[in-house]
């Protein structure tokens, strides 16, 4: 579900749903970092494990979920970032597209700035964790 929510006390906007992952109920998070690419591990409430791919990623970061209007289950592309504005002004070649994606883990964020997300076919069906 896509849906556009205004968070004033932010002073930005986010569309919720976007990139579309089933982070709910999240557990077994890792990440890994390697030429541009972030790996996102976690496997979700049906226990099936995912990696998703993140590429032409400029920075990412960890913060604690303190913000009551962010649903701690969901993800959102931040649109109109201040962060992301800061990263880019120096070091976005043209042509270049990044965006700024909020991924809710329970209690924290994972804030990604990259290209825009496409999800990416894998090898294998996701692995079932028992």
């Amino acid at each position: 579900m896509q849906r556009t929510v205004s968070m004033v006390s932010a002073q930005q906007t986010l569309i919720e749903g976007v990139p579309s992952l089933p982070v709910r109920s999240a557990t077994d998070i890792a990440l890994r970092f390697f030429a541009g690419r972030l790996v996102l591990h976690f496997v979700d409430s049906s226990r099936v494990a995912h990696d998703v791919t993140f590429v032409g990623v400029l920075a990412y970061g960890w913060a604690v979920a303190d913000d009551p209007t962010l649903r701690d289950d969901t993800t959102y592309q931040v649109l109109d970032s201040a962060w992301l504005e800061r990263l880019t002004h120096a070091r976005l070649r043209r042509g270049q597209s990044l965006v700024h994606y909020k991924i809710c883990l329970g209690t924290h964020v994972l804030d990604v700035a990259c290209q825009p997300y496409v999800p990416r076919p894998t090898l294998a069906e996701p692995s079932v964790v028992t």
